[in-house]
């Protein structure tokens, strides 16, 4: 797949429709490439600090885990809304998946394994 100037790709997903999506953490970003696309689109996630895994849900809502900035971020699906997770103390959230439910499941530095129950409020972030 031509996914071009990648720097370390740490995770991908792929939804049901065959689009697929890339934790780029030596960029800084998540890209996706919808199938029989020949050029990768940058999601809207901004000021990424290590992005290194990457969920897709059922809905196509795309979550990533910020390293760095200790966070997990979700990406409404067909909008440019950016949310954060309101996980509790997370240090280094490194792991995500998200079940068929909606449950969002992470894995974080404190060896710990997070669980945030489907339908949680997400918390909005500034423009």
């Amino acid at each position: 797949m031509p996914f071009g100037d990648l720097k370390q790709p740490y995770d991908l997903a792929v939804d049901d429709a065959d689009t697929v999506y890339v934790a780029d953490a030596g960029n800084n970003r998540v890209v996706k490439m919808d199938a029989g696309a020949t050029t990768p689109v940058a999601l809207p996630f901004t000021g990424l600090n290590f992005p290194n895994s990457v969920a897709v849900d059922q809905s196509k809502n795309v979550y990533v885990t910020d390293l760095n900035n200790n966070r997990v971020l979700k990406l409404a699906a067909g909008s440019n809304a950016v949310s954060s997770l309101p996980f509790t103390n997370l240090v280094a959230p490194f792991e995500l998946a998200v079940s068929g439910r909606g449950d969002v499941y992470v894995i974080d530095f404190h060896n710990r394994v997070l669980k945030l129950a489907a339908g949680y409020q997400p918390i909005a972030l500034g423009n």
